[in-house]
Order: structure tokens, then sequence, then C-alpha cells
């Protein structure tokens, strides 16, 4: 009878220990993937940098000749600040590891994407100010059309935003994960429509003859590519677990 308690004392034990590695090794394979993750996101805030710096030394390169230079100066400002808003929401950033709260970093968000929305707004009301002083025609070229298109889910955005953070007091009319889930579909659709627009500038032919060396332009619409790419990974990866466990209720 003792040598059965014994057994059954050292496969449990036996269990316990293999249960303990498994555990230990999964610990491990996650902490590997967040330091790969916050390795991917200080990459993406230099390429961010880069782009901007290039885009803002293309504007400063004209000296404000026109007004179209501000406004470009403007939306560049305000794509960087939306960019950064979105990148404070994921677990890996670098400031949200730094501060511990999730509500201050959803006070920044709303901040960095108001403050980025307005930028672009400004930089564009200069824009067809400018065209109508000149006579020129509005939303002739595609960087024009596309820029207004992103515009519009830009404040479709802003508003699922106010939606989903009342979610709560709203979900007696609307699932609260399909409320955040809305949000975060018009976030991506906005933010992929806003860089395309931006790739759109930098091949169109006035930007092409003035300060483009070595083809610069082309490496920046790949950079912007792979910024897109990145900073949307926690979007994505938000939105499908919203979604799932929506589905699943």
């Amino acid at each position: 009878m003792s040598n059965l308690n014994e057994k059954e004392v050292k496969e449990k034990m036996s269990e316990k220990m293999a249960f303990e590695k498994s555990l230990e090794m999964s610990q491990n394979r996650d902490n590997i993937f967040q330091k790969i993750e916050i390795f991917v996101n200080v990459g993406n805030h230099c390429l961010l940098s880069i782009v901007v710096f290039y885009l803002v030394w293309y504007v400063f390169q004209d000296n404000f000749s026109e007004l179209t230079c501000i406004h470009s100066l403007l939306c560049t400002l305000g794509f960087f600040f939306m960019t950064e808003g979105i990148l404070l929401m994921n677990k890996q950033n670098a400031p949200t590891i730094l501060n511990k709260g999730r509500r201050s970093m959803t006070k920044y968000h709303w901040i960095f994407q108001a403050l980025g929305f307005i930028l672009m707004v400004i930089g564009s009301v200069i824009e067809w100010l400018y065209r109508e002083w000149e006579g020129k025609i509005h939303f002739h070229a595609k960087h024009g059309i596309i820029g207004l298109v992103a515009l519009i889910f830009m404040a479709v955005t802003a508003i699922s935003g106010c939606s989903a953070l009342f979610s709560q007091e709203l979900k007696s009319i609307l699932n609260p994960l399909f409320n955040k889930s809305a949000h975060h579909i018009f976030a991506i659709i906005s933010f992929i429509t806003l860089v395309v627009g931006i790739c759109f500038t930098l091949v169109q032919q006035n930007f092409t003859k003035r300060h483009d060396p070595g083809n610069l332009r082309i490496v920046m619409c790949w950079m912007l590519g792979f910024i897109a790419i990145l900073t949307l990974l926690g979007s994505f990866k938000t939105l499908n677990t919203h979604l799932r466990s929506a589905l699943r209720k």
C-alpha cells in the first residue's frame, strides 16, 4: 500500500515538474517574442523619423515660397502625430512600457490623434484656399483625391472612437466588442489611405522635378510601406481578438 502511495506521489511530482517546465518554456518564448516586438517598434520609430525628416527637409528647400509648402508641412506633422498616437496603444511600444497606466496611454492616444487630425484639416484648408486664390482646379491629382478620402475616413474614425470610448455605456444598443472593432477597421482604412496619399505626393511630377537626390522618393515610399505594416500590426491583432471574442458570444 505504501509503495502504491509513493508511486502516485512520484507521478504527481513528475507531472507537476513537467507542467512547470512547459510553463517556463512558454514564458521564455513569450519573452523572446516581446523583445522582438520591442525591437521592431524601435525600428519603426526610426523609419518614421527618417521619412518625416525627409518630408520636412523638402518643404524647407522651397523656403515657403507657396502656401502649398505650409500645407505639406502641417500634413507631414499631422501624419507623425497620428502614427505615434496609434503606436501608443501597442503594448510593446517603448513609451507604453515605461508608462504603467492603460488609461494614461488612452488619454495620450486621443491627444496625439486629435492634434494630428487638426493639423491635417488646417493644412488641407490652406491648400484649398490657395487653389481658390490662384484659380486652380481642386482634386485633379490622385494625391488630392486620396487625401480627401483619408480626411473623410479620419472623421469617421474619430466618431467611432468616441463611440468606442463609451462602449460600456452603449452596450445596451451595441456590442462593445463590435463597437471597438468598428473603430479599429475605420482607423486601419484611414491610415492606409493616408500613407498611399503621401506616396502619390512623392511620385508626382512637381515633386520629382525639384529635390530628389538619388531617387530618394522611391526609398521613402518603401519606408512608408514598412511603417504602415509595422504600425498597424497591433491594430490587426487587437481587431482579430475583438472579432473572435464577439463571434463566440
